[in-house]
């Protein structure tokens, strides 16, 4: 679509025309009388001050480790874990371990592929986890005993900065910590410790529409009231646009009623314009092949000498799309859906 904007606009036109580093310093002195004079000369001297470190960059990973006090039975599971609270990494059900017996020396468990291997072990007596490899970003760690109390805490992970935090499961504090993933959708991770902070009824949705294009645009050069240049340009692309959306969804009964009324929130969060194959059929009054050939040369010209305006119409429209599509609200009732025959009875 941007194609065909920038296509016509040179077209157009075209139709138009054819219608402080430095070196050792010398302080003079004054000689006692009858001395001969003398020079003192002062030479640089290197700095003992300590190198400044290096920054890390922002693609530097960081590891968040700690202890864990607890206390449990012997083969009762324990399970640790992370989720990043702004992007797709999280060490799924987190990993899990039974706690040791009494006599036990050590034991280990793994979860993940390297380098981000997360590891939770028993050893010399004390119980500790180690997440390594994490992007910069804020986790939610978690640890519980299974039938037992659970933990969370939020840290700040930054490029190249270990991270360290002990949890202490106290028999007082339970509740559970639970991921959820729509499936389909891997943008956003939702997540909440249970009873912290309420589930929302929210869908995410991703709708794909394609369609065949047919345009023709007509161009008319005028000077000084008289039209110097009439013609047209024809052709044909296939468009598809990609959106997204969330759908909070919330029932309703009312008495005496059998099914309830069902109230949607629709606001569209993206768009995506797409085209592909884009064919000029007729141009400056020329069809066929020899009118592709000509639109093929005028595209590529554009795109040589103004290399970013097919991204920033892209860019305008799929804003467009996205601020005209906004928020709808839909309530149905499906009693009266029932009664008139469009949800099927049963």
């Amino acid at each position: 679509m941007a194609r065909i904007a920038s296509f016509l606009l040179l077209t157009g036109l075209t139709a138009g025309l054819v219608g402080c580093g430095g070196s050792p310093t010398t302080t003079p002195s004054t000689p006692p009388p009858g001395s001969a004079p003398t020079t003192a000369t002062t030479t640089p001297t290197e700095s003992t001050a300590p190198d400044t470190p290096a920054k890390p960059s922002a693609d530097a990973v960081a590891t968040v480790r700690g202890g864990i006090t607890y206390s449990g039975k012997p083969e009762q599971q324990l399970t640790v874990g992370y989720v990043e609270l702004t992007g797709e990494d999280w060490l799924g059900e987190g990993i899990s371990l039974p706690l040791p017996k009494e006599g036990d020396l050590g034991v280990q468990a793994e979860s993940g592929t390297k380098p981000r291997v997360a590891v939770l072990a028993f050893e010399k007596g004390a119980m500790r986890y180690e997440f390594p490899h994490l992007p910069k970003g804020t986790y939610l760690l978690f640890a519980r005993l299974a039938g037992g109390p659970t933990t969370w805490a939020t840290v700040e992970v930054k490029p190249g900065g270990d991270v360290t935090h002990d949890f202490k499961l106290e028999a007082g504090k339970g509740g559970t910590v639970e991921v959820t993933t729509p499936a389909d959708f891997t943008d956003v991770v939702r997540l909440a410790p249970s009873g912290l902070i309420p589930a929302e009824d929210k869908m995410f949705v991703t709708i794909n529409v394609a369609m065949d294009i047919n345009f023709r645009v007509e161009h008319q050069l005028w000077l000084r009231g008289r039209q110097v240049y009439s013609g047209e340009t024809r052709g044909h692309c296939k468009g598809a646009v990609q959106l997204k959306a969330t759908v909070n969804h919330k029932t309703e009964f009312k008495p005496g009623a059998l099914l309830p009324d069902v109230a949607l929130k629709i606001t569209t969060t993206e768009a995506k314009l797409f085209y592909d194959k884009l064919v000029i059929d007729h141009t400056a009054g020329l069809d066929g092949e020899d009118a592709k050939k000509v639109g093929d040369f005028v595209i590529d010209t554009i795109k040589n000498v103004m290399p970013d305006l097919e991204r920033q119409l892209l860019e305008k429209g799929n804003a467009a799309i996205v601020k005209a599509a906004g928020t709808k609200e839909v309530k149905l009732q499906l009693d009266k859906l029932m009664a008139a025959g469009v949800v099927p009875k049963k």
